[in-house]
């Protein structure tokens, strides 16, 4: 093989590596981008999620309705004891 044969087979070699590097750089510029988009989302769901009450917050809701049912109960049976007295005093 002759010296001009070589280098005719080293340019289309370096011209093959040199598509597929700039093939290579596109295919990262798409993988960057689609990384890029996944953070965006994973930050808004993080921020979404902030606002989510936590496991503490639903325990102290629990207790606050447990202290309102049974605060209820008690104005019930009072309202239920007025009627009961008042179904007395009224006359037959």
């Amino acid at each position: 093989m002759t010296n001009e044969e070589l280098t005719k087979q080293l340019l289309r070699e370096f011209s093959k590596l040199r598509t597929e590097v700039r093939e290579n750089g596109v295919l990262m510029e798409q993988v960057h981008d689609q990384n890029q988009a996944v953070l965006e989302a994973v930050g808004d769901i993080q921020k979404e999620l902030a606002d989510v009450p936590k496991r503490a917050e639903f325990a102290e809701l629990q207790a606050d309705v447990r202290v309102i049912k049974a605060a209820i109960a008690d104005v019930s049976e009072q309202v239920n004891d007025h009627e009961r007295r008042l179904i007395r005093l009224e006359p037959a």
